[in-house]
């Protein structure tokens, strides 16, 4: 018989292969580490998103309070910081990036 080439790897793999792990343990470390990479992407992404968030959230409700109290001034004030967000976001992207 021909000798294998690959018999040093497959030596090599059934060397490392002392302990097994039951199915349900390793679906439970796969969900595991799929959490901690969700909470890392989560830790990295959230203060962006949080700040938007309560941005557009501040916003609203002061064209809301305006529209409450007067109700052809909320469209008119919402209006004005649609504007007003145009030229932060337009001035943002014409800005050079270092």
């Amino acid at each position: 018989m021909e000798a294998n080439p690959f018999s040093a790897i497959e030596r090599a793999m059934d060397s490392q292969k002392t302990t097994y792990r039951p199915a349900a343990r390793r679906a439970l470390t796969a969900l595991r580490r799929g959490g901690n990479l969700f909470a890392a992407v989560c830790r990295k992404q959230t203060p962006a998103v949080l700040e938007k968030v309560l941005f557009f959230g501040g916003m609203a409700a002061v064209v809301l309070g305006c529209w409450m109290i007067y109700r052809p001034l909320g469209p008119l004030v919402g209006g004005a910081a649609a504007v007003w967000l145009g030229m932060l976001i337009s001035v943002e992207r014409n800005e050079p990036r270092s």
